[in-house]
């Protein structure tokens, strides 16, 4: 049977199998374009999914990368703190190295109460002593304090003359001062300054003691 023909209408001189293959190729086409949406639409999604998880892999790699810089700069700076502290050792054991080739003798070692000395190093004549308290940071009062506490109780009952207090600062350079009874000396002088000590403390005992009467025939 043939279809009828309305006015403004395409012929439907078709048969009900031609009309219904035209049915499935146009529910083809319609279907087609909706998916291709979709798919379009999928692909952005995963093309925007990809690109931020690019992004957020790049920001990680960098952390990682900043972490690692940090861990070795930590690394680095407390190997050079313990390089500088084992060569600050080195110099003052080569500096009461001297002392004993000079005929001091040395102590080490030595606690009192107010203070572990690091050294007490006496003259080659025995007459003084240098109480020596070491400290490798900032100098404080109270460390001034408790060498001179410390050289006090060392003079009672001792047989030295007098007991000189000397705070050595390993991270001190060219340094060698009194702040009232106590030497305050860098590692590099510190034999210099006691020599020197010595010998000014030698001259004031020499001046004050009193002079030798002769004796009557």
């Amino acid at each position: 049977m043939r279809g009828t023909t309305r006015a403004g209408d395409e012929p439907t001189n078709q048969t009900p199998q031609e009309v219904h293959v035209k049915a499935l190729a146009t529910i083809a086409r319609v279907g087609g374009r909706a998916a291709a949406t979709g798919l379009g639409s999928l692909m952005i999604g995963l093309l925007a999914t990809g690109s931020l998880l690019s992004l957020l892999a790049l920001n990680f790699g960098a952390a990682i990368i900043l972490a690692a810089a940090a861990a070795v700069a930590i690394v680095t700076r407390r190997l050079a703190r313990r390089d500088a502290r084992e060569r600050r050792r080195h110099a003052l054991s080569a500096q009461i190295d001297g002392l004993t080739e000079a005929g001091w003798t040395i102590r080490d070692g030595l606690d009192t109460p107010s203070e572990t000395l690091g050294h007490l190093a006496v003259t080659r004549d025995g007459r003084f002593a240098f109480a020596i308290a070491v400290r490798t940071g900032e100098l404080a009062a109270d460390d001034l304090y408790r060498v001179a506490d410390a050289a006090a109780w060392l003079a009672e009952g001792q047989r030295y003359r007098s007991v000189v207090p000397v705070l050595v600062g390993t991270h001190l350079t060219d340094i060698e001062r009194l702040e009232g009874p106590v030497l305050i000396v860098s590692c590099d002088r510190l034999v210099e300054a006691l020599d020197s000590a010595a010998t000014a403390a030698a001259e004031l005992a020499d001046e004050a003691a009193p002079p030798a009467t002769a004796e009557v025939a």
